[in-house]
């Protein structure tokens, strides 16, 4: 399940990560990406990873192929967390694409959001 924070406004997209993402997870996802992008050309992105788990077979497909058409428009990721898997995520995005890509505790989500936001 993918839920949409409060912080989210403008550019910014903020989300949760809950249990195995599904197709219409990602799908939600991408929806809502789309809308920013067509009003502000690229997005930032706060994902809290604490209770993810994962993603289904077809979700995962997707999320390679969306990635892709999305990671150039991408500013900024805040990935927040509480596991080591998740800073290896956060270490793989370095060597990707364009963007500036930090790892946070979920103790400090809201530095987290600090940073996001500058």
């Amino acid at each position: 399940m993918v839920i949409f924070l409060p912080e989210s406004e403008g550019n910014l997209v903020c989300c949760k990560a809950i249990g195995k993402l599904t197709d219409e997870d990602l799908h939600n996802l991408t929806v809502r990406i789309e809308q920013i992008l067509e009003n502000h050309g690229s997005f930032l992105l706060y994902v809290d990873l604490e209770f993810f788990k994962g993603w289904e077979w077809q979700a995962a497909w997707d999320k390679n192929v969306y990635g892709e058409k999305y990671w150039d428009q991408i500013e900024k990721i805040a990935f927040v967390g509480n596991q080591k898997w998740e800073q290896m995520i956060n270490k793989i995005a370095q060597n990707l694409k364009n963007g500036d890509k930090r790892y946070f505790s979920i103790a400090h989500h809201s530095m987290a959001i600090e940073w996001i936001n500058k």
